[in-house]
């Protein structure tokens, strides 16, 4: 039997400190919060912090929980964990002794009819309270789960991570526990060596009934993948949502279709979020379509390397693999969104039948396997209620003048959010707003929303503008962990420096340091050019990154940062599989511009995790002079210089010989050919410098 109502998930934070502190802990909670994300068994309270003892009874007695997640440090003056005892804020003595009463009077509203109960010690030393005070405690939990020793942040979050999405696969406490080993050996990796002779053992241990699990209705496959709307309030579309509904019942293949702007994507996520719960119990399943080559990946992503199709690059075979996991009993909504080409994206159609509601946008006219759902402008009442979300009363003090910015925008809802948070910004009237978008002679409703990036871009500091150069050269479509995407961005410019050097003039100059790339990506989302949700994930509006692009190839250096970059369409947050390309020998013998890289191809397995098939194993990459070019199937390939598309590297002695020299260990005796797949194969999964 599944259970009826949600299980209640409380994130209790104890004795936030240190100002760095509430920030660690918060994002450990929106790490929780995308594990659980869309899926209707799970409820995650609302983040709590800084709780006395008597708050902590009175939350916990408001909410009653089955889950209670404790995060904390375990130094000194902040959460201080022994074996019976712990700090917690607000307390006169400073120290909670866990007796018997305090147990009690803390954890005896713990539900105690609905399973599983668990008591989740996210803290260091936890392991000794769990230990010491287990017999208390499992009598209001069915499992105790606390750290053995001190951990990092980084672990921390890793550990949380990896936790509940087993958990919300449905797998026991003792597989999710298993599933932290992976995080905990990178950790060790990271230690001193000092500790690791020790024998530290920093893995969390559970105590009491592990082999509980959340009975679950959806399996985590069959969820909501839905992506987080940057909307404060839809408005405008309400009709559209029932017309769509209703359309969609009758026809199993729909296309919204608009121009640019219009919000066909975010009608999308509002329609899902509306009505998959009771529409669509098999689940929604959101692709994103702008690079057809991502839905394959997205795909193989479920294979979790066990190779059940890592052998194959038929995308047909792909795709009714993929297909065939889901509920074929249930009502499942699939969403491709940002489609360019119908012709590829048919190999990645589910079977044809009433079990599969697909739902794609796009802006060119769908063939005729799609019925056409046309987006038509926002009404003027709408749209001003959208003007109304960031200003207020002023559009009602100035309504002529709002109504006239509505029809020269011909009511596009990106370029109305982006006029009415420059107004808001720049505390200027409408009338002065409009009169800086008559001093260009453009009337489109596109060249409009061109001026409106040129009067935001006036506003940006140096720092945001550099920024925003390097992301024109990197992906529009998707959505980014937060912290993936820095750090990403950071590797890119890195790279970008080490290969320009000299050659490098002003362009990009100012960011210095990892902070500056903060301060940018959040003066960027101030200006509503980039989406930072629930500061957990970011996006970029294709238009945007349009403009960026043009604002990159007029900057001096603009040219020669797309020949060592070029246009990407990677993924920063895209997951590596069958097969994790993070440890593929990567050698980078050639530094400059431009360079793209070579795959070496062996029959022999050893050294390898990877198989493209026909007993050929991938051994390393080298990067080499040369560019990225397309092939006519439209696969980039790395050409080295000296060659043409149509040559065949593979027999060339001189670059075979190269993998000998710079991978002896894997190429040994010339045992390597050279493949120059890499750019959509390799060489931009695995985090390597070129990304094409």
């Amino acid at each position: 039997m599944t259970n009826s109502k949600p299980y209640k998930i409380l994130f209790l934070r104890l004795d936030p400190g240190e100002a760095d502190s509430p920030a660690e802990q918060a994002e450990e909670y929106v790490k929780i919060d995308n594990a659980l994300h869309n899926l209707t068994d799970f409820e995650l309270l609302p983040d709590t912090k800084g709780y006395s003892l008597t708050q902590m009874v009175e939350v916990i007695n408001q909410h009653r929980p089955n889950v209670i997640h404790l995060s904390g440090h375990g130094s000194k003056n902040r959460l201080e964990i022994s074996n019976h005892s712990l700090v917690v804020n607000g307390e006169p003595s400073g120290k909670i002794t866990l007796s018997q009463e305090n147990i009690e009077r803390i954890f005896g509203s713990v539900q105690e009819k609905t399973k599983p109960r668990i008591l989740f010690f996210n803290v260091c030393l936890a392991g000794g309270i769990a230990n010491n005070a287990g017999e208390a405690l499992r009598s209001h939990f069915d499992c105790v789960i606390g750290m053995q020793e001190l951990l990092n942040q980084k672990l921390a979050l890793g550990i949380a991570t990896s936790f509940y999405q087993s958990m919300a696969n449905g797998e026991t406490v003792a597989a999710a526990m298993k599933s932290l080993v992976p995080t905990i050996e990178a950790y060790n990796k990271e230690r001193n060596p000092e500790d690791r002779e020790l024998g530290f053992n920093p893995e969390p241990k559970a105590y009491g009934d592990d082999q509980i699990k959340f009975d679950l209705n959806i399996k985590t496959s069959q969820g909501a993948n839905i992506p987080r709307s940057n909307v404060v309030k839809f408005v405008g579309r309400e009709q559209d949502l029932d017309t769509l509904h209703q359309q969609l019942q009758q026809q199993n293949q729909i296309a919204i279709t608009g121009v640019d702007g219009i919000g066909k994507t975010e009608l999308a996520i509002q329609y899902a979020s509306k009505y998959w719960k009771q529409a669509y119990p098999g689940g929604v399943c959101w692709l994103r379509a702008r690079d057809i080559s991502s839905v394959a990946e997205y795909m193989l992503s479920f294979d979790e390397g066990k190779g059940a199709v890592n052998d194959s690059s038929d995308k047909e075979i792909i795709a009714n693999w993929f297909w065939r996991r889901w509920e074929q009993e249930q009502t499942v909504l699939v969403i491709f969104d940002g489609v360019t080409d119908y012709k590829q994206l048919r190999s990645y159609l589910p079977p044809l039948g009433d079990n599969f509601k697909i739902l794609v946008t796009a802006q060119p006219s769908p063939e005729d396997i799609f019925q056409e759902f046309k987006l038509s402008r926002l009404a003027e009442s709408a749209a001003l209620d959208l003007l109304r979300q960031p200003l207020a009363n002023q559009v009602d003090d100035e309504l002529s003048d709002a109504q006239e910015l509505c029809q020269v925008l011909e009511c596009l809802p990106l370029a109305l959010k982006l006029v009415g948070n420059y107004v808001k910004k720049r505390n200027i009237s409408l009338s002065e707003m409009r009169k800086r978008l008559r001093e260009e002679t453009d009337s489109s409703a596109l060249d409009e929303m061109q001026k409106i990036f040129e009067l935001n871009w006036d506003q940006l500091s140096l720092k945001a503008k550099d920024l925003a150069l390097l992301l024109s050269v990197l992906p529009s479509t998707g959505s980014w962990e937060f912290q993936s995407y820095r750090d990403f961005l950071k590797q890119r410019l890195d790279f970008l420096r080490s290969s320009l050097g000299k050659d490098l003039s002003s362009v990009l100059a100012s960011i210095k340091k990892d902070r500056d790339i903060e301060d940018a990506i959040v003066e960027l989302q101030d200006w509503n050019l980039l989406a930072v949700q629930d500061k957990s994930s970011c996006s970029i509006h294709p238009l945007v990154r349009l403009f960026f692009v043009k604002k990159l190839m007029a900057s001096p250096d603009g040219k020669k940062i797309v020949q060592v970059l070029g246009l990407s369409h990677s993924d920063p947050n895209r997951k590596i599989l069958p097969a994790d390309f993070s440890a593929l020998p990567t050698v980078n013998e050639f530094v400059g511009s431009p360079g793209c890289y070579i795959a070496a191809y062996s029959h022999q397995q050893q050294g390898s995790a990877y198989s493209v098939g026909s007993n050929i194993y991938v051994m390393g990459q080298v990067r080499v002079s040369g560019s990225y070019q397309q092939t006519r199937d439209g696969i980039n390939i790395c050409v080295p210089n000296g060659y043409t598309i149509d040559s065949d590297i593979s027999a060339d002695k001189a670059l075979n010989q190269k993998f000998s020299k710079t991978l002896p260990e894997t190429c040994k005796d010339d045992s390597c050919w050279a493949g120059g797949d890499t750019a959509d194969f390799l060489g931009r999964r695995t985090g390597s410098l070129d990304e094409h």
